[in-house]
């Protein structure tokens, strides 16, 4: 009846009090019972559900009789039944007994009526079907197309003379997404009415292994070291990686290039690599965690060997620079799509993005270039000798380091310097300060 629990579980502590058990201070004759600090019930309800999709039915059933706490709604077993069974009345008046909202209700009782409407025009029952789509199916406010596709169902049923009637009427009623026979009609209606269910009713299938594996994705992800290719699964223990944070495995080599690599860069949503050589060229490599990079596209254009490349921050753009020239490329396509050029002399060392339409360069030749997609014109700006530089990831700063172990920071809109350096120094032997 409306307004019953759905869940009417009795208290272990009474339930042991029942039996002769005394309670004190939280334990149960040396049992600690201890508040969780989540939901009793709903983690009493996820551990039944995990024994008995373990095949442990005998255990999932004694953990109900002690605990009292169902894994589902004892409804839902009523539903069920309800619904195999042909019997639709009965099935609606279950359904406002498991907490549906009234939206989804309506979804659950139209499509046990037009399973009902299928089954009395296989049957036969023209003018049962008929009543059944005017005063059932009608006035629940269904998709008007669907109910269309119903009545004309109803149009086209008649004497099954011969095979050609009978495919007929078979191809109608496939139009209406219902089907006659009681078995293959009945069970997608029950899995639509499960999945219409909140999980205080029915539980999400797997729930518990669910979230232990949520569980041990976010341990992983918060070990700085953890750098294995298998997963984590030990469920005994914490995440941990022990020993030094750069990889000791192998796992796959790369070697489509016909000389040195000089440099590698992961795109930002890491499904690909590019990898620049000596060999003149770039290779765009897919990546898919587990699989042997494959390459996608040679990027060849350059006369000389590459020594940098960097992906836009949306990943659609990609530059590589070679002695002076740096040239723009479409990774999709393999297509050059721009070429830009320093001095003669300008060696470009390093190349970093500001955003998707803008990038700079930095040269041996104490210069940084800041340049855009759409044109071969570039401002300058005089610095020290740069070997490497960096965007912040709000691109608000840019960061270059020299060969005199100067690490200085720059507005990247106006180039303008901040007010102090930071010297780099060789760091002290272990033990002195």
């Amino acid at each position: 009846p409306a307004g019953r629990p759905l869940f009417d579980p009795v208290d272990p502590a009474q339930r042991h009090g029942e039996e002769g058990g005394d309670v004190h201070g939280g334990e149960v004759q040396g049992d600690v019972v201890r508040a969780l600090p989540f939901d009793k019930r709903a983690y009493v309800r996820v551990i039944t559900q995990a024994l008995r999709e373990m095949g442990f039915s005998r255990a999932a059933s004694e953990l109900v009789q002690e605990s009292g706490i169902p894994e589902n709604a004892p409804a839902i077993s009523k539903l069920r039944t309800r619904i195999m069974a042909g019997d639709w009345q009965g099935a609606e008046e279950v359904l406002p007994t498991l907490d549906v909202d009234p939206a989804a209700q309506r979804e659950c009782r139209f499509a046990m009526k037009k399973q009902k409407y299928a089954e009395l025009l296989e049957n036969g029952d023209v003018p049962a079907a008929l009543d059944c789509l005017q005063q059932e199916l009608a006035p629940l406010g269904g998709d008007p197309a669907t109910v269309h596709a119903l009545a004309l169902q109803l149009v086209t049923k008649g004497p099954r003379d011969g095979p050609d009637q009978e495919a007929q009427s078979s191809s109608s009623q496939a139009g209406a997404g219902a089907s006659g026979s009681e078995a293959a009609g009945r069970h997608p209606v029950l899995k639509m009415v499960l999945a219409t269910l909140p999980p205080a009713v029915l539980l999400p299938p797997n729930r518990l292994e669910t979230l232990v594996t949520q569980a041990l994705q976010f341990q992983m992800s918060k070990c700085v070291r953890y750098n294995r290719v298998e997963d984590w699964r030990d469920l005994l223990s914490d995440c941990r990686a022990e020993g030094p944070l750069v990889p000791q495995e192998t796992c796959f080599v790369l070697d489509a290039h016909k000389d040195e690599v000089w440099f590698t860069q992961f795109s930002h949503d890491g499904t690909r690599l590019a990898s620049a050589s000596a060999d003149k060229t770039v290779i765009v490599w897919g990546i898919v965690t587990g699989e042997q990079p494959r390459v996608q596209r040679i990027l060849a254009g350059h006369s000389d060997a590459i020594t940098c490349v960097a992906w836009s921050r949306n990943d659609r753009w990609l530059v590589s620079c070679a002695k002076e020239k740096i040239k723009l490329w479409n990774p999709d396509t393999g297509e050059e799509l721009r070429e830009f050029s320093h001095a003669d002399t300008d060696t470009v060392a390093s190349l970093a993005w500001l955003d998707n339409e803008r990038f700079v360069s930095g040269s041996c030749g104490k210069k940084i270039h800041r340049w855009r997609v759409d044109s071969e014109a570039a401002e300058t700006f005089g610095v020290e000798r740069v070997i490497d530089l960096a965007i912040s990831a709000d691109g608000a700063t840019l960061v270059t380091i020299s060969p005199d172990r100067r690490i200085r920071c720059f507005d990247a809109l106006t180039m303008r310097e901040h007010a102090s350096a930071i010297e780099a120094r060789p760091a002290a032997p272990p033990g002195e300060n």
